[in-house]
């Protein structure tokens, strides 16, 4: 008898924290698809931060590639 009534209660247990748990997930679906208004702003402003510190860390390397670019381009220019 005892077991029965333990069986039993954990049936209706194990029913009720799946409902929370859709429940849950429920109301989580719902905030991340009302609340993702902001997201396309801030990737776009890390991406920025990002290379503008890859420009200050390479500064003198990439002074010197275009630099080079330029006086190539320059020079085949003169030629013709």
């Amino acid at each position: 008898m005892t077991q029965a009534i333990g069986n039993r209660l954990y049936k209706v247990n194990r029913k009720i924290n799946c409902s929370v748990i859709r429940f849950k997930y429920k109301l989580w679906d719902r905030y991340m698809s009302d609340n993702n208004s902001g997201m396309g702003v801030v990737e776009v402003i890390l991406i920025i931060l990002v290379l503008v510190g890859l420009v200050i860390i390479f500064k003198s390397k990439l002074t010197t590639i275009v630099n080079k670019i330029f006086n190539s381009i320059t020079t085949k220019v003169n030629n013709v």
